[in-house]
């Protein structure tokens, strides 16, 4: 889980007023910020200028640049047969395959581009627990 505040969610894909996808801005610990896509569509907005922890998945991962793509630098770890990419303030969730397929090795610290990022699930921080990300 990633610990952020939530800045904005804009509505992303509407149909005859079905809200099918939101985009969401988020501060990161470090300060700097971090757009997610919202597939559910869980709509953060009552959580807006809120501390939070996010669930977030990658839809894919490289190992290559491209400047289309966002990219953080920490390392892969394999958590009780999960696949994550981890630094001091962000923890992304990465399906097997992506591993695989791009040999990417685990345990090692590197830079890594990434495809869209979606929130998996979100969950309010006990007041007593919280950073000073909001300060």
């Amino acid at each position: 889980m990633t610990e952020v505040v939530i800045l904005k969610n804009e509505i992303g894909a509407m149909y005859q007023d079905v809200i099918y996808d939101y985009w969401v801005s988020c501060k990161l610990t470090n300060n700097s910020e971090l757009l997610l896509f919202d597939p559910k569509p869980i709509d953060v907005s009552h959580y807006l200028n809120q501390n939070v922890e996010i669930g977030i998945k990658a839809l894919f991962i490289e190992k290559k640049y491209t400047d289309k793509l966002r990219s953080f630098y920490g390392q892969l770890e394999n958590i009780n047969g999960k696949y994550y990419f981890k630094n001091e303030c962000l923890e992304i969730e990465i399906s097997k395959e992506d591993i695989i397929s791009e040999n990417l090795q685990l345990n090692t610290f590197d830079t890594f581009y990434f495809g869209r990022l979606d929130i998996e699930s979100i969950e309010e921080l006990n007041p007593r627990s919280r950073s000073a990300l909001a300060e």
